[in-house]
C-alpha cells in the first residue's frame, strides 16, 4: 500500500521523492528517480499558480510530463510495488491540494496502485 505524505523538513530545492518500504520489521529507503518530479519550468508554473485555472494548467503540464516513457515506467513500478509491500512517498509541500503529490496519487490510482486512505 502506498501512502503519500508531506515532510516539510526536506529541502525545497531537492525534488527527489523517497519511498520508505516496510517489509515485516525491516525498513528500506528507496530513492525514486527524478522522473516523477516536474521539470523546473513546470514547478515554477505551479508555484506561480494563483487561480483554479492556473492549477488546472499545471495539472495538464504535470500529466503530460508523467506520460513520458521514463516517468510512466517509474509510476508503473511504484504501482506494482504497492501491491507487494507498504511504502510512503514524501515531499516538502504543506498543502497536498496544491502539490504534485495529489496528481501523483491520481496517476498511481489509475495504474492500479493500492493507496492508503
Amino acid at each position: 500500500m502506498c501512502s503519500i505524505a508531506c515532510d516539510t523538513s526536506i529541502d525545497a530545492r531537492l525534488c527527489s521523492p523517497i519511498a520508505f518500504v516496510m517489509s515485516d520489521t525491516r525498513l528500506a529507503v528507496v530513492c525514486i528517480p527524478l522522473t516523477i518530479c516536474s521539470s523546473a519550468e513546470t514547478v515554477a508554473f505551479a508555484q506561480a499558480a494563483r487561480t483554479p485555472q492556473d492549477w488546472q494548467d499545471f495539472a495538464r503540464r504535470y500529466r503530460r510530463e508523467m506520460a513520458a516513457p521514463d516517468a510512466a515506467h517509474a509510476i508503473g513500478l511504484l504501482a506494482a510495488l504497492s501491491q507487494q509491500t507498504d511504502f510512503a512517498l514524501g515531499c516538502y509541500c504543506e498543502d497536498e491540494s496544491r502539490c504534485h503529490r495529489s496528481l501523483l496519487r491520481e496517476l498511481l490510482r489509475e495504474r492500479g496502485a493500492r493507496l492508503a486512505p
